[in-house]
């Protein structure tokens, strides 16, 4: 039997509860939720903000998908709190979840304060943050599949918070003072530009001669 109305469950007609069921479903169709999107362009801040394209179509009665349009001026979620903020550079193709909120949000995202909405809209993507995500396309080494690690995608530069140390792989760069309350272990060449202060003994299997340059 050919449905002449796509848009409606067969099993809805001719019911109170089924009438209830339509109605509800195409009022939740008009409610934004959370959603994959793609980032088109990162604006920096603070606030950062983005303009997103959602990663799922949309569907018509005759099941032909459509693009839905992009969406502007996303503020972008970076995770903080106690003086301490985690921020990404966010560039395009990258993706995340734009989720919608309540109500409208740009006087709140004016000032930080309570504020009340711009609007009575409720629930619609135009009002939404954009929360930056990483769901695939990534290597973790084997060593770190139980451990906490912040790393480029490919591992190849990556802080391992293991249940006893903490492992750096890859150059790392310290700008201001670094103090050491314990053993230092060094394996490989160490050059150092400047002086060296030492309060004991230096000791050295090799010889250490003054005056000399350093090789490259």
């Amino acid at each position: 039997m050919v449905n002449n109305s796509p848009s409606l469950r067969p099993e809805n007609n001719d019911s109170l509860t089924g009438t209830f069921n339509t109605v509800l479903n195409k009022y939740m169709q008009s409610i934004d939720g959370v959603m994959p999107a793609q980032v088109i362009n990162f604006l920096p801040g603070p606030p950062d903000y983005v303009s997103v394209q959602p990663l799922i179509s949309t569907v018509s009665t005759d099941m032909s998908a459509t693009s839905r349009g992009q969406i502007s001026n996303v503020p972008v979620c970076q995770i903080g709190g106690g003086g301490i903020v985690s921020r990404f550079n966010l560039m395009p193709g990258d993706q995340g979840l734009i989720i919608a909120c309540d109500r409208d949000i740009s006087l709140y995202m004016r000032n930080g304060l309570e504020s009340q909405p711009n609007d009575y809209r409720i629930k619609d993507f135009s009002f939404s943050f954009f929360l930056p995500l990483v769901m695939r396309n990534y290597t973790v080494a084997p060593e770190d599949i139980q451990n906490a690690v912040l790393q480029n995608l490919s591992g190849t530069v990556r802080l391992s918070l293991f249940p006893d140390k903490i492992k750096v792989t890859g150059d790392a760069e310290f700008v201001n003072n670094v103090t050491i309350n314990g053993r230092l272990t060094v394996t490989g060449r160490t050059i150092v530009y400047g002086d060296i202060n030492c309060g004991g003994d230096i000791t050295a299997v090799g010889t250490i001669t003054p005056g000399t340059p350093i090789p490259p």
